[in-house]
């Protein structure tokens, strides 16, 4: 059980990371939240990782993020060329995404006749439900594959759990420990969609 407990407590630090990236109490190096429409560049300007019009789980609003994912400027402010590699959503939305990612043809009513670009022509791009993001229903976020901009979960002590007996009063007592952290590196690792 303290086993299990500590897997969850580590599930849940990290989904924080999520729940609050649109706050902007909890900001990363550019002192912004993780999801914002104003990350500064170095040279001036400023560039955006939400979603410029919020649209529901489809094939549209994966196109959206490609395309807006496509102009995103590197440090410098040229144009880098980085794809999605995954959706990540509360539970609420997995028959959605499911339709969205796994349909050949377009999923849309009245209009089979046109291939699912999400699942055709974008590559392979993984559906992830994450049950301990509970601060939403609606929001989820696209995750790039940039190379060096990221979400880091990094153990740095790994568990240890132990058990002795107090003989003087019979008691067996059991403790667990670990040591972990969890960031976001860079906020071009995704594009966040606010419903």
């Amino acid at each position: 059980s303290l086993r299990r407990s500590i897997d969850v407590a580590c599930e849940i630090d990290a989904s924080l990371m999520l729940a609050r990236g649109f706050d902007s109490n909890y900001t990363g190096g550019d002192g912004q939240p993780l999801w914002s429409a104003s990350h500064p560049l170095p040279n001036g300007g400023t560039f955006s990782n939400l979603m410029a019009v919020p649209l529901s789980p489809s094939t549209e609003a994966l196109s959206t993020a490609w395309s807006q994912i496509k102009r995103w400027p590197s440090q410098d402010g040229t144009p880098i060329f980085i794809k999605i590699m995954a959706v990540m959503f509360p539970p609420e939305q997995w028959a959605a995404w499911d339709v969205v990612l796994k349909s050949r043809m377009t999923p849309v009513a009245g209009n089979f006749a046109e291939i699912n670009v999400a699942n055709q022509s974008m590559g392979s791009i993984k559906a992830i439900e994450n049950v301990y993001w509970s601060n939403t229903s609606t929001d989820y976020c696209v995750l790039t594959d940039h190379p060096k901009e990221r979400f880091v979960f990094g153990v740095r002590k790994e568990l240890k759990v132990r058990t002795w007996v107090e003989n003087s009063t019979e008691v067996m007592n059991t403790a667990a420990t670990k040591r972990w952290g969890r960031h976001w590196i860079g906020p071009r690792c995704s594009l966040g969609v606010d419903l």
